[in-house]
Parts: C-alpha cells; sequence; structure tokens
C-alpha cells in the first residue's frame, strides 16, 4: 500500500507468494523489457502522488468494479490488471501479461489467470463493501480502511 495526497495504490499478495502481484508483474522478464513497461509502471507508481494520469485508462467492464487492464491509449500490449471503482481515488493492481497478438483474452493463457485473480479479488472486495463475510471494509473516496486480509478461500 502506497498512500498519497490523491488517494492510495494497493496491491494483492496471495498467501503462496513471498511478494505481491504489482511486484510479481514488475519482475517478470517478458514484461520488463516491453516497451511500454516504462510509462506504465512509472504511471501506476504515480497514483498515489497524481491520480490516474492523462492518456491511461481503465475500461469499464461488466463487473462492479473496473477489472481491466492499465493501459495508455494507443498501445493494446502490455496488461496490468487492476480494482478501481468508478469516483475513487484508489487503485488494486494485481498482475498482468504481454497480450502481442490479436484476439480474445482466453486465448492468452498468462492473461486469462492474471485476469481471473484479480477479478477473484475484486468479488472479494465488493462482497465485503456489502458486509457479507463477517469482516469490515469501507470505501472512501481516497483508500479503504477496515480489514484488508482476506483470508484464502478455494478458487482456482
Amino acid at each position: 500500500m502506497e498512500l498519497g495526497y490523491r488517494g492510495v495504490l494497493y496491491t494483492v499478495q496471495f498467501e503462496d507468494s513471498d511478494e505481491t502481484e504489482l511486484e510479481r508483474w514488475s519482475r517478470n522478464e517478458e514484461i520488463s523489457r516491453h516497451p511500454e513497461f516504462d510509462g506504465v509502471f512509472g504511471a501506476i507508481e504515480a497514483i498515489p502522488y497524481q491520480g490516474v494520469p492523462p492518456g491511461y485508462f481503465f475500461k469499464q467492464e461488466k463487473y462492479s468494479g473496473w477489472v481491466t487492464p492499465f493501459v495508455e491509449e494507443g498501445y493494446h500490449e502490455l496488461r496490468l490488471y487492476c480494482i478501481r471503482y468508478e469516483r475513487q481515488n484508489w487503485v488494486v493492481a494485481g498482475n498482468g501479461c504481454v497480450k502481442n497478438e490479436e484476439g480474445p483474452l482466453q486465448q492468452f493463457d498468462r492473461c486469462r489467470r492474471t485476469f481471473n485473480e484479480i477479478r477473484y479479488v475484486e468479488e472479494r472486495i465488493a462482497r465485503r463493501l456489502e458486509g457479507g463475510d463477517g469482516f469490515e471494509l469501507i470505501a472512501l473516496d481516497d483508500r479503504l480502511e477496515g480489514d484488508l486480509w482476506f483470508p484464502p478461500e478455494s478458487y482456482r
């Protein structure tokens, strides 16, 4: 979690890993060598201090939270799957992939897997915000407050 005056950047760490999903994404050689990497990584790191930078966007999907790639306009290959609710200044960064061919997400194993993982996290956050799992979590404009530890559930 990185708190700034414009918002908070969170990331996910699964119980079976010793690093966060954002760290895993940034340390993957295919991703870190990609020409878009420096721009996307710099933009995600700047969110606490500058907000979501102009030119980067989250595509609205059919989910309650925005569970989509964090990409720069004009680029479509480097994906960083994140959660962001409308009118909120906090972002949860997951993992991602390089989608270097046309076609649906489902044809790219890593993209599909990392998307499903962040969608799972989004579902858990949404349930907790609704008070559906016995823990307290509140979404404020600039941050999440309450229980940010989510005991594992079988989901794979």
